[in-house]
């Protein structure tokens, strides 16, 4: 009698289980039979490079049946395969952001757990004195710039990577990258792309800020700790819930050897100035100490003009560099002149009294003192660092 597996145009071809390491917790893809063969096919071809056959410990529901109702657990929907395949990458990477010590799924991450999420990439260095070691990537076009660094570097992930805070170790999500810019853009292994995938765990070097800048010059600077964390802080979801984001997130990276700011004008810049980062880009750093994030109640009437500083959930400072979050999780960064009217701006303050305090601290400056604190905060009061009557 014939196997009614094999006959009848309405059923698939029996296929092993798709089961994917994700940040190395084994995640059965469970593709129901709305499913067409093209769309299984698509999904494990992009995929195949994670594939596991470790027991999974989660699952991913996927269907086509768009009106399918989905009590419990993870899940992807699509009409055509392309859909399918870029909402399936779109639910691993949402499931990936939330890594607990004892598993995906398990729960939202804790501050002793393991290993903090961020929503960033990561690469790693294939040659040089620093091969093997990673470099978190602080993007804005995080899929074109992946893409950019095939060849020089080993690829870790686009959009997910996890940092063990005991081994100071990275662990990426190499996911399938878009071919083109645009979030409907089609998908494709990254080994298509000329890429090589890595999903195991390197060590940690370097968080780099990547900034495209098509009008400006080319090149890096070491960045403060500040700087990072304030670019960083809202990419951990781990900060939302500490009590002082950035503080938390300058301890997970302030240990890093390299902390840097690439600005690029073209992706073919990326891979000669990420090597220039990783063998130059070692600095000393002042130490980073958290300061007083919020104003001082109370006191005088303020009057028409007066100005004191806005209401933050967390502020760091090395001395040189100021970094502010508010409790939306904006992170402002503040330097030169503007830390010293941080300082001075506790309670509300009018501008002559405000810049005989700022003298107070750093000395005359070259020009009208008056006018330079002035102007700093119109800025400060632009950014919503102070508030003003």
């Amino acid at each position: 009698m014939p196997d009614p597996a094999s006959t009848g145009s309405c059923r698939l071809p029996v296929v092993k289980p798709l089961v994917l390491s994700i940040l190395g917790a084994p995640v059965a893809i469970d593709f129901d039979e709305t499913v067409t063969e093209e769309a299984r096919l698509l999904v494990r071809s992009q995929w195949e490079h994670l594939a596991t056959e470790a027991p999974a410990e989660g699952g991913l529901t996927v269907t086509m049946d768009m009106q399918r109702a989905i009590d419990s657990g993870p899940f992807a929907k699509g009409r055509t395969p392309d859909e399918v395949a870029r909402n399936v990458a779109g639910a691993l990477t949402g499931m990936a952001v939330v890594v607990p010590s004892d598993g995906l799924g398990a729960g939202a991450a804790r501050p002793d757990d393991r290993h903090v999420a961020i929503t960033a990439g990561a690469v790693a260095a294939t040659g040089g004195a620093h091969a093997g070691k990673a470099v978190l990537l602080l993007g804005a076009r995080p899929h074109e710039e992946a893409r950019a660094l095939a060849g020089g570097f080993d690829y870790l992930g686009a959009e997910v990577a996890a940092l063990d805070v005991d081994d100071r170790a990275v662990r990426g999500l190499p996911a399938p990258l878009r071919t083109e810019p645009g979030y409907f853009a089609a998908l494709a292994a990254p080994a298509a792309l000329g890429l090589a995938p890595e999903a195991g765990s390197r060590e940690a070097f370097a968080v780099v800020r990547l900034v495209p800048d098509a009008e400006g010059e080319a090149g890096w600077a070491p960045a403060t700790v500040p700087e990072i964390a304030a670019a960083a802080a809202p990419l951990v979801p781990l900060a939302t819930t500490a009590e002082r984001p950035l503080s938390t997130v300058a301890e997970l990276l302030g240990g890093f050897p390299v902390l840097a700011t690439v600005r690029y004008t073209k992706d073919e810049e990326l891979p000669g100035l990420l090597a220039q980062v990783l063998q130059d880009g070692a600095v000393p750093r002042p130490d980073t100490t958290a300061v007083e994030s919020r104003p001082v109640e109370g006191g005088a009437i303020p009057q028409l003009g007066d100005v004191r500083r806005s209401a933050m959930i967390d502020a760091i400072s090395d001395g040189q560099t100021l970094a502010v979050i508010d409790d939306q999780y904006r992170a402002q960064v503040v330097q030169g002149v503007g830390l010293a009217i941080w300082e001075s701006a506790g309670s509300w303050v009018g501008i002559d009294d405000l810049t005989a305090r700022v003298v107070e601290l750093v000395g005359e400056p070259d020009g009208d003192a008056r006018a330079l604190v002035a102007a700093a905060v119109d800025a400060l009061v632009a950014q919503e660092v102070l508030v003003r009557v």
